[in-house]
């Protein structure tokens, strides 16, 4: 939060003006530190042990490993990984058991390697140089049975399957997914199902554009293949079952190929599990839910003007999902639904009219959910319960947008 004295800096709140104060001033001044807390797509904040570790510049080492306890005292940086003031970028924090996995650059020439902590300063170190003459950029880092999957370039056969146990000689790669093309192609989407990891390997199609094959492992070698020959993306987990968008639609496992299965034919994309049931956006920017079955799949709400310049998010919070959407008569605002047609609806004007209060939804914290919303004209910290009369700022950190 940038409360317009200190930057942008880490702060912390129980959702009252009272209960809000900055953590620590981590870049003294106005610059701030712009510490990343959210747990992104790049997983730049996650709780371990007693601490939360995230990112963040001090103005003078970089962007580094922090970890606070919520007090001033308890927020320290854990290692300057990259001496210097580049900073190491750390990304994909990821905890196995008592290890906190990320990848990190260091000075030499910059190379991204998987990395290590404890916790602790000595305890922060690179786990293995998988490219000695490049850099491996691990991602997708993934916890499955106490051990890390990852995708990672060893410089020789491209972006391959990689497991660790936090130790050198413990850091091999599990399976060369494409021995014929060594460079050409990408590993996404792990995801955890049937106890095995579920996860795709982007190739060149026939006609230049790109096709994701859906491929299992079950940790070793010989347990890894390809699943089914499909162009699968957005793999999400709900009622024992696997979903994805592929070839011709919206497709279902059980975990075997027999039991892999077309729900219903159409584009389906952002698919969000919330209360035992899946929301996705169909074409053209229609919300849909689905309980598994073709009769099950149904549209809820058409959004002919679509996201806009919002976050492309379903975000679920307990049996609801929201989502920022642009509407012709209320502009880019906050949306939720309950699953119904008729619980699918505007949470509140914040901006009346077509002016647009570009929410950006940011953590659920007991049963409400809290996003980024600008109201008159500065950006505040909201909190909502799903109703108009709950959703209100939570704390006017720039004390220059009275609310009526």
């Amino acid at each position: 939060v940038d409360d317009g004295v200190h930057g942008r800096e880490l702060w912390r709140t129980d959702g009252t003006a009272a209960g809000s104060s900055l953590v620590r001033d981590i870049n003294v001044g106005a610059d701030g530190s712009d510490p990343w807390l959210l747990p992104d797509h790049q997983r730049n904040a996650v709780r371990f042990g007693d601490h939360i570790y995230f990112t963040a510049d001090n103005g003078q080492q970089g962007r580094e490993l922090w970890k606070t306890d919520g007090t001033t005292d308890g927020t320290s940086q854990v290692e300057d990984i990259n001496p210097g003031s580049t900073g190491s970028y750390p990304e994909g924090l990821t905890v196995v058991g008592s290890k906190l996995f990320f990848s990190a650059s260091t000075a030499d020439d910059y190379n991204t390697e998987l990395w290590i902590s404890d916790g602790s300063n000595t305890g922060t170190k690179m786990v293995k140089e998988i490219n000695p003459d490049d850099s491996a950029y691990p991602q997708q880092l993934t916890e499955m049975n106490g051990t890390l999957f990852f995708s990672a370039n060893d410089g020789q056969l491209g972006f391959e399957l990689w497991r660790s146990d936090g130790t050198a000689e413990g850091t091999i790669m599990v399976k060369d997914t494409n021995p014929i093309d060594d460079n050409n192609h990408r590993l996404g989407w792990f995801t955890i199902f049937d106890n095995r990891l579920f996860f795709t390997v982007t190739r060149d199609a026939a006609d230049g554009s790109l096709y994701n094959e859906l491929w299992v492992s079950d940790g070793t070698s010989e347990g890894s293949r390809l699943f089914k020959d499909l162009n699968a993306y957005n793999l999400v987990v709900m009622d024992g079952a696997l979903y994805f968008r592929a070839s011709g639609g919206l497709w279902r496992s059980d975990g075997t190929e027999s039991g892999t299965t077309l729900v219903k034919e159409l584009s389906a994309s952002l698919l969000t599990v919330a209360g035992g049931r899946l929301f996705f956006i169909g074409p053209p920017s229609v919300l849909w839910i689905s309980d598994g079955s073709a009769a099950g799949t149904v549209p809820l709400r058409e959004f002919p003007l679509g996201f806009a310049d919002c976050d492309h998010e379903l975000f679920s919070v307990g049996d609801d999902i929201f989502a920022c959407f642009l509407d012709e008569t209320y502009g880019l605002e906050l949306w939720m639904s309950d699953g119904t047609k008729s619980g699918t609806r505007l949470v509140r004007d914040i901006e009346p009219g077509f002016d647009h209060s570009l929410p950006d939804p940011q953590i659920q914290f007991r049963d409400r959910l809290y996003f980024a919303a600008t109201y008159r004209g500065d950006r505040e910290l909201w909190v909502t319960d799903g109703t108009e009369s709950g959703t209100r700022l939570a704390v006017d950190f720039n004390k220059s947008a009275d609310e009526d």
